[in-house]
C-alpha cells in the first residue's frame, strides 16, 4: 500500500475488478514512464476520447479503454490481423517477455506481410507493429496481474469487513518487528485497539477479544513457542494465576527465569495480577527465591515418609512504591516488545504532525530520491564520526516514528549547525534529502539532513505558516477565530484559504501566531484538523 498506489488508485477510481488486475498492471516502472497510465485514466474517467488503432481491435481493447497493456492482448491482436497460430503467438509474447530484438525483427517482417494480404494498409500494419514493440518495454500478463488482484480485493474486503481479524492475521504472520511496528500503528488508525499479553489469557497468536486485539506472549522478548505451549497448558490444568507468587511458584516448574519473568513485566503481560509493574520489577528476584523455595518444600514433603510438619511460609509482600512513569513504562514496552503499546513518545504532537502533513516514515522507505523531504521523528541511537580527510565530526542516527524507523545522515557542515538538537529521544521535525543506496543488489534509504527543529520548538521558526480554510459556511466562526489568533501571538505568519462558489484563493493575514499545542487544540476544535495546515 505504497503512497505511489495509492494516488494512482484515487485517479483510476476502480469499480469492477477488471479495474484492480489493470491497475497492478499499471503500477510498474515501464507504463508510469511511457505516459500510458494518463491516458488510461482519462479515458476510463471519460476525460479523453477512447481511440483504437483500427476498429477491428475493439472488442481485445475494448476493457483497456483502447491502451494495449497485457501480453495476452498482443497475442490476440498478432491472430487477428496476422493469422498467428497460438503457437506462433506465444513465441511473440515470449520475445518481447525476453527483450529479444532479432526475434522482435523477425515478427516484425511476418506480421506486416501477413497483415497485408488480409488487407490492411502497410502503414497501419507498420503503425499497429511499433504499438506492439512498443508494448515489449513495459508488457505483462493478465493472468499474473489477475492472481495479485484476487489477493488484493480478498485482503481488503477482510480488512474493510474483518479489521480486527485482519490485522490479528497479517500481524501474527510477520516475523520483522519493523512491519510488526508498522501494522499495529496502521491497526490503531483505524480504531482497533490492543491488549498488552496476558498470561491468564496466554496465546502464540495474536487474538481477537471482543474486537480488540490481544498481543501474543511469544511476540515478547526472551520469550519462545515452548515457554508459551507449558503456560497455556498449566493455565489450562491448574485455572488463572491469582497473584505475582502464584504465577513463581507454578511458573518455576515449567522453565520460569529471571530474564522472562522482566519482559512478561516489561512487556505488561502481568497486569491481570495485583500490584503495579515497578512493584514486580522491584521484588524480581526476591518472588524467584520465593517460587524456588516453596517448590522445594513441595518436593520434601512429597519424599516425606514420617508426615513431618511441613514448613510454612510467610504471605509473600509487594513493596511499596509507585508505578513507573509513562516515559520509563513505554521504553520498556519497546525495549521487550519492539514497540510502544500503551503510549507514544509522538502521542504530545500527534496534533501538530498531522497539521505538518509530512509523510510517515513507512512512505518514505518506498520511495526513490526524493529533494526536499519534511518529516518528523525521534531521535535515536546517535553515532559520531570523525572524518578521515578532514578530522570534521559529523553524525549518524535513526529517526523513528509512529510507523517505523530510517537512517539518518548529518555530514560536517550540517552537523556544526545542528549538533544542540542532537539529543537521544528528543522529538524534532526534520527537513533534507531522501538517497537511495545500493549494495548487494538491495536497495535502503536514508535522510540527508538539511536542517532540525525540536517540535518544541516549531512556534520559533517564521517559516512555518499556519494556513486556514475559510468556507462560506464558518462565517459565524470569524469572531471566535478572530479570538483565538490574537490570544496566541507570535512567530508564524498566518494566511487564509478562502473558498467560494467552488473557487479557492490564498490571502495573507496580518496576523501572526505561535504554533503551540495550546493554540493548535484551539483552533482544531474551533474549525476542524481538514481545514488546517501547517507549512
Amino acid at each position: 500500500e505504497s503512497q505511489g498506489i495509492r494516488n494512482l488508485m484515487k485517479k483510476l477510481k476502480p469499480e469492477r475488478f477488471n479495474d484492480i488486475i489493470a491497475l497492478l498492471a499499471l503500477y510498474r516502472p515501464g507504463p508510469l514512464g511511457s505516459g500510458m497510465v494518463d491516458s488510461f485514466v482519462n479515458c476510463k474517467n471519460g476525460i479523453e476520447k477512447i481511440k483504437y488503432p483500427d476498429p477491428s481491435l475493439e472488442d481485445v481493447l475494448r476493457e483497456t479503454y483502447g491502451v494495449i497493456l497485457y501480453q495476452e492482448q498482443v497475442m490476440k491482436i498478432a491472430q487477428i490481423m496476422a493469422d498467428y497460430t497460438l503457437g506462433e503467438a506465444d513465441n511473440l509474447r515470449r520475445a518481447m517477455g525476453k527483450k529479444d530484438f532479432q526475434l522482435m525483427e523477425n515478427n516484425r517482417l511476418m506480421f506486416l506481410e501477413r497483415a497485408m494480404k488480409k488487407g490492411y494498409s502497410e502503414e497501419r500494419a507498420e503503425e499497429i507493429f511499433f504499438l506492439i514493440d512498443k508494448f515489449a518495454g513495459y508488457g505483462f500478463n493478465k493472468s499474473h496481474s489477475a492472481a495479485y488482484a484476487l489477493i488484493a480485493y480478498w485482503t481488503a474486503y477482510f480488512k474493510s469487513n474483518y479489521p480486527a481479524e485482519y490485522y490479528a492475521a497479517i500481524i501474527s504472520t510477520h516475523g520483522d518487528i519493523e512491519n510488526i511496528a508498522f501494522y499495529i500503528e496502521d491497526a490503531r488508525t483505524h480504531g482497533i485497539s490492543l491488549l498488552a499479553p496476558d498470561i491468564n489469557q496466554p496465546s502464540s497468536t495474536f487474538d481477537v477479544v471482543e474486537g480488540k486485539i490481544r498481543l501474543a506472549i511469544p511476540g515478547v522478548k526472551n520469550i519462545g513457542v515452548g515457554f508459551t505451549e507449558k503456560l497455556m497448558e498449566d493455565r489450562e490444568h491448574n485455572g488463572e494465576y491469582t497473584s505475582y507468587e502464584d504465577f513463581a511458584v507454578r511458573g518455576k516448574r515449567f522453565g520460569l527465569t529471571k530474564k522472562i519473568l522482566y519482559s512478561l513485566i516489561a512487556a505488561g503481560a502481568l497486569d491481570s495480577l495485583p500490584g503495579n509493574r515497578k512493584q514486580k520489577m522491584e521484588s524480581l528476584e526476591k518472588v524467584l527465591d520465593y517460587g524456588e523455595r516453596v517448590n522445594r518444600e513441595d518436593e520434601i514433603q512429597q519424599m516425606n515418609l514420617f508426615g513431618e510438619a511441613k514448613t510454612v511460609f510467610q504471605r509473600f509482600h509487594l513493596p511499596e512504591v509507585s508505578e513507573f512513569s509513562i516515559d520509563e513504562m513505554i521504553g520498556l514496552e519497546k525495549e521487550n516488545l519492539g514497540f510502544y503499546l500503551s503510549a507514544h513518545p509522538l502521542d504530545r504532537y500527534r496534533t501538530l504532525i498531522n497539521l505538518l502533513k509530512t509523510p510517515p516514515i513507512s512512505l518514505l522507505l518506498n520511495e526513490k530520491d526524493v529533494q526536499g523531504i519534511k518529516t518528523c521523528g525521534i531521535i535515536k541511537g546517535i553515532k559520531k564520526i570523525v572524518t578521515r580527510k578532514e578530522g570534521k565530526i559529523m553524525a549518524t542516527f535513526f529517526l523513528e516514528d509512529f510507523s517505523g524507523k530510517i537512517p539518518v545522515t548529518l555530514f560536517p557542515k550540517t552537523y556544526e549547525e545542528n549538533f544542540h538538537f542532537l539529543e537521544e529521544g528528543a522529538s524534532v521535525f526534520l527537513e533534507g534529502n531522501l538517497q537511495t543506496d545500493y549494495f548487494n543488489n538491495n536497495e535502503t534509504q536514508k535522510l540527508l539532513v538539511r536542517s532540525i527543529t525540536p517540535l518544541d520548538s516549531l512556534d520559533e521558526n517564521p517559516k512555518l505558516r499556519c494556513y486556514i480554510l475559510i468556507r462560506e459556511e464558518d462565517r459565524d466562526k470569524f469572531n471566535r477565530l478572530k479570538t483565538v489568533l490574537q490570544n496566541h501571538p507570535g512567530k508564524n505568519p498566518v494566511s487564509f484559504a478562502i473558498k467560494k462558489e467552488g473557487e479557492k484563493t490564498v490571502k495573507n493575514s496580518k496576523f501572526t501566531v505561535s504554533i503551540s499545542t495550546g493554540f493548535l487544540e484551539e483552533i482544531v476544535e474551533l474549525m476542524g484538523a481538514e481545514q488546517i495546515v501547517i507549512k
